[in-house]
């Protein structure tokens, strides 16, 4: 039978769509494996809280004599009101939410009253462009914060003196974002973290199991292996014996 023309080439096309699909497919399990939050669960630790109290608004929204003279480089009162909210939100949060424009009404009137600008000026301010990280680099720079880029290695160091006591990843993602906060680091990405997270708990398990082959002699092994095996006329194992809740008191189990 003669070959279809074109064949040979289709048959190679099929098969490079084949292996992008399963690349694809790589690359999707390798991200869902190393996070360990729910959609929703991400979103909230990215959102801006919607209630706080006044005194909180009056900690992290009063503006220094040195915070008023940063904001006044500002062009316009839609950049001035845009730059002092984001400079706000990272004395507050940590970190730069993606939509300015979704701050609390109590704190974006906070400061349109401190600056006599009104509120309706921040509709105009973009989300998106050089505008938005010529400032988030300029008010970084002014409250001292460090890039987390640069600050990672440490960051991770001390991630995993806090892995070794415990791999709970809610707790290490809890106290890392306190870490970074107390730090002055800007927090990156939910998502960041929990790779970094996921990685650091995998390099405390391997630290942890290491420690433990090291200190095991022979004869624990053997020991710890005898427990994994089910004995004959016996239908379970040692461990899962040592492991089941203690039976009624009755003389045929107390004979076991």
């Amino acid at each position: 039978m003669l070959p279809v023309p074109g064949s040979y080439e289709n048959r190679r096309g099929a098969l490079h769509r084949l292996n992008a699909d399963r690349e694809d497919l790589f690359r999707e399990e390798l991200a869902t494996a190393s996070t360990f939050l729910t959609a929703k669960e991400r979103q909230a630790y990215d959102a801006v809280p919607d209630e706080f109290s006044h005194q909180e608004v009056v900690k992290y929204f009063t503006l220094t004599p040195d915070d008023l003279a940063e904001v006044k480089k500002g062009r316009g009162r839609t950049l001035k009101l845009g730059f002092a909210l984001r400079l706000s939100q990272l004395r507050w949060l940590g970190h730069f939410p993606d939509n300015v424009k979704g701050a609390p009404t109590l704190a974006l009137q906070f400061l349109s009253e401190l600056l006599g600008l009104p509120p309706e000026a921040l509709a105009e301010y973009p989300d998106q462009g050089p505008t938005r990280w010529i400032h988030m680099e300029r008010i970084r720079k002014h409250l001292g914060y460090r890039e987390f880029n640069n600050a990672s290695a440490l960051a991770e160091g001390w991630l995993l003196s806090l892995a070794l006591e415990h791999d709970f990843t809610r707790g290490l993602l809890d106290r890392l974002i306190e870490h970074l906060r107390r730090e002055k680091i800007v927090r990156p990405g939910i998502s960041n973290l929990e790779r970094l997270i996921t990685r650091v708990r995998d390099q405390a398990n391997a630290q942890v199991l290491d420690i433990y082959n090291r200190q095991l002699t022979e004869d624990l092994r053997r020991a710890l292996d005898a427990l994994l095996r089910v004995p004959d006329r016996r239908t379970i194992t040692p461990l899962q014996w040592l492991k089941s809740p203690p039976p009624h008191a009755k003389a045929k189990n107390l004979l076991e």
